[in-house]
């Protein structure tokens, strides 16, 4: 009995600790991508208020995302709501939407996002190129920054 315990707490460990990492390296890769699209298009400043609250929002969201499957979720119908799936600890077969939704949406999401404001930058950066090689915008202008000519 003891055993079949300690089984089902690996379980729910390695599967919340797989999703945390795919969530959390999904989540934070779009955030590093809007602070990047802030700073170098839209040249806001970031604020420490602004960095605590991005870190609280950031791991509370994670916590929340990987507590709802067992908590929420988890029906007695349907078995554990981590086990074995595969050849890891995951989300189990039982649950198809939730594995889509809690952790492949916020993947593909987080492909897409960084796909839109890189390009966005990279259009920027070569509209200022072409402007300023083509003697249509003054070097002197581009991005707020005075060169001596």
């Amino acid at each position: 009995m003891f055993f079949y315990y300690r089984v089902l707490f690996a379980e729910l460990a390695v599967g919340g600790i797989k999703q945390a990492g795919n969530i959390g390296t999904a989540l934070w890769s779009f955030m590093i991508a809007v602070h990047l699209f802030n700073l170098l298009f839209l040249r806001w400043k970031s604020t420490s208020i602004g960095l605590f609250i991005t870190l609280i929002v950031g791991w509370d969201a994670i916590a929340v995302i990987i507590f709802i499957g067992p908590g929420v979720i988890q029906t007695s119908a349907k078995g554990p709501y981590f086990g074995v799936s595969g050849f890891w600890c995951w989300i189990t077969h039982n649950y198809p939407r939730e594995q889509f939704f809690l952790e492949y949406f916020f993947v593909s999401c987080n492909i897409c996002g960084v796909r839109f404001y890189h390009s966005l930058q990279l259009c920027r950066n070569l509209c200022l190129r072409a402007l300023v090689s083509s003697c249509m915008l003054p070097s002197c202008c581009v991005s707020g920054v005075t060169w001596s000519r």
